[in-house]
């Protein structure tokens, strides 16, 4: 008996990528069905960074496997490629001026080495990790990457933000 394993492929067919009017990724396939908040995944990242890309939807389903990403058109590959630029960028976190809960969600105003963000998530333990003593990788809710390092180094408001959010009655 074999270990081969045969996996039939995701329908490719056209897809149109854009911006909504609050800059999310947005996705809409050739039946005209929407899908917001999309995600753009590179399954090989290293060996084919413009070929094999996941499209995801919000619940991380997958819409499509986009075998390249010359296949877009002209807008949508504009769209695809700032996209995974995007990812691949990680800004540094030099200020904490808030950190809030509201309902489910957690929001922190930060300032960064490229200006002032929101940062939300929907809990810390799956978006705060630590990536050595002193460094940790902050992620919000749609896969964007933060470094946030030094913390002791940092002003008095931001250490106050930081040790008061790492308490769970906070």
């Amino acid at each position: 008996m074999s270990n081969l394993v045969y996996m039939k492929p995701k329908k490719a067919g056209p897809i149109l990528l854009y911006r909504s009017e609050d800059g999310t990724l947005m996705a809409e396939d050739k039946d005209g069905r929407q899908y917001q908040r999309v995600k753009l995944v590179r399954e090989l990242p290293h060996s084919f960074p413009d070929r094999f890309i996941s499209i995801r939807s919000e619940l991380n389903e997958e819409i499509m496997l986009l075998h390249e990403i010359d296949q877009l058109d002209e807008r949508s590959q504009r769209a695809a490629r700032e996209e995974l630029n995007r990812q691949n960028l990680v800004p540094s976190i030099r200020r904490i001026t808030s950190i809030r809960k509201h309902c489910t969600e957690w929001n922190w105003q930060v300032d960064t080495d490229f200006g002032r963000l929101t940062i939300t998530m929907d809990n810390l333990l799956d978006h705060v990790h630590a990536i050595n003593a002193g460094r940790w990788i902050i992620t919000d809710m749609d896969g964007r990457r933060y470094m946030l390092s030094n913390v002791e180094n940092m002003d008095a408001e931001s250490q106050y933000w930081w040790i008061n959010s790492r308490d769970p009655f906070f």
